[in-house]
């Protein structure tokens, strides 16, 4: 009798646990993918230029000194193949890292939020867009014009170059056919009446934001 009843509590003990370590299995599955990703940024986070060395970089007398105090921080692998000697080549240099973190980001995030981070990756084919379309307005050989852009986003570097190589800017929009920003294509005609870049600008800024918030309302994970 008393070997029926503790088999019989046993089991109503189990069937009120087994649904808690069902979820609490869930849980855990769920909050693994982002542990890892956490470490790392938090690693990251620990490594940023501090207080008193951007102090130090304010007070600094010329681009080669502020330069030269960067060697010792993590920006210092994005350096290789950059003469920083004004502050155009600063930016270009942070820039570079940024797209390197933002690479080592895209091959560790969970696919469940990857759609996310896929518009930060846009945002950088928006940039390199509007760089280019830029150096054609401006007269600058293609060779420069792609030493402008940060190839991190989504758009293939044969594309970039070609884009580059156009002779107008006309040409290069003409290229972005077949893509997602092939609504750009469009204005062409509108471009052609003002001659300004804002028409085209404006247009891929909002097609961006739109883009993100469509996204966002659409996937419940980012809710």
């Amino acid at each position: 009798m008393n070997y029926q009843l503790f088999v019989l509590v046993l089991l109503l003990l189990l069937g009120l646990l087994i649904p808690y370590l069902v979820f609490l299995a869930r849980s855990v599955k769920n909050i693994v993918p982002y542990l890892y990703l956490n470490a790392r940024i938090s690693a990251k986070q620990g490594r940023l230029i501090k207080k008193n060395m951007l102090n130090d970089m304010i007070d600094a007398d010329s681009i080669a000194e502020l330069a030269s105090r960067l060697e010792n921080t993590d920006y210092a692998f994005a350096m290789p193949e950059l003469v920083l000697d004004n502050a155009e080549s600063i930016e270009r240099l942070l820039m570079r890292y940024t797209a390197a973190v933002y690479r080592e980001l895209a091959d560790m995030m969970p696919k469940k939020i990857s759609s996310a981070f896929s518009f930060l990756l846009q945002e950088w084919d928006v940039k390199n867009i509007k760089t280019i379309l830029r150096g054609i307005r401006r007269g600058l050989p293609p060779g420069e014009i792609l030493s402008r852009i940060i190839p991190v986003g989504e758009m293939p570097s044969p594309l970039l170059s070609k884009l580059a190589e156009a002779e107008t800017v006309e040409q290069s929009i003409a290229h972005l056919e077949g893509t997602q920003y092939a609504f750009v294509t469009e204005l062409i005609q509108r471009y052609e009446q003002d001659r300004t870049l804002l028409v085209i600008e404006s247009a891929l800024d909002k097609w961006l934001l739109e883009t993100m918030w469509n996204r966002a309302m659409a996937d419940p994970e980012l809710m």
